[in-house]
Order: structure tokens, then sequence, then C-alpha cells
């Protein structure tokens, strides 16, 4: 179980960082931050669903994988 938190956004620090153009092609697909709740075994093409929204004192929604 993870909370989701805001969007990552690309910056120009991580190419002076690396030495890479990264910039251009991380834009519109960095992913976001998450919290995890409760660990457990993830894989690929693992269906995730929502369980639950936030409240109004926390960012994000709580996720759980199927």
């Amino acid at each position: 179980v993870v909370r989701v938190g805001r969007l990552n956004r690309p910056c120009h620090y991580l190419e002076k960082l690396t030495g890479l153009p990264v910039y251009e092609p991380l834009l519109h697909r960095s992913g976001v931050n998450c919290q995890v709740l409760r660990g457990g075994p993830l894989g690929l093409g693992d269906e995730v669903r929502e369980v639950a929204e936030a409240g109004p004192q926390s960012e994000g929604i709580v996720t759980s994988v199927s």
C-alpha cells in the first residue's frame, strides 16, 4: 500500500550533475513520489487500484496492488 504524492518534475540540475541531456526526455515522464505504507511484492502488470482518498491534512491518494 502506498500514498501517492506529488508529480516529479525534472530539473536542469540533474543534467549538470550527470553531464547527460536528461531534462527533455524526462519532461512529462518522470513519475510520482510515493510513500510506502505497507510493503509487499509488486510485479510488472499487477493491477493498482485506489483504496482511499487522502484527507485534507495529507497529500495524495492511497493505493493498493491487487
